[in-house]
Order: structure tokens, then C-alpha cells, then sequence
């Protein structure tokens, strides 16, 4: 059974997995986007992989 919490704005009790509020409407989570990746770890991969493939190969 999800434990409840009250709504900031109408203090109505909701779940907290909601999003939103089902008396009055109100946004209950954060919604920023979620994090990406670091696309710059998979180019230090790549990087890592070609030069290890030249020192093999050469």
C-alpha cells in the first residue's frame, strides 16, 4: 500500500507516487527532464578503444 502525503495547495491526501493532486489539479514532483548520459564518456571510450587498436596493430 503506497503511503500518502498531503497536497501542498489543498492539503487533500494523495499518494506519493503521484504527479499530481486528484482533488484540485496541482503538480506534486519536480518535473525536470531527466539526466542524460555523459556523451562525453563515450567518446573517451571510443577514443580509448582505436588508440588501443593502433598500439596493438602497429
Amino acid at each position: 500500500m503506497p503511503k500518502l502525503t498531503n497536497c501542498p495547495q489543498c492539503s487533500a491526501e494523495v499518494s506519493r507516487r503521484a504527479n499530481t493532486c486528484s482533488n484540485c489539479g496541482a503538480t506534486l514532483r519536480n518535473t525536470l527532464p531527466p539526466q542524460t548520459t555523459g556523451g562525453l564518456d563515450v567518446f573517451a571510450l571510443v577514443i580509448g578503444v582505436v588508440l588501443g587498436c593502433l598500439a596493438w596493430f602497429c
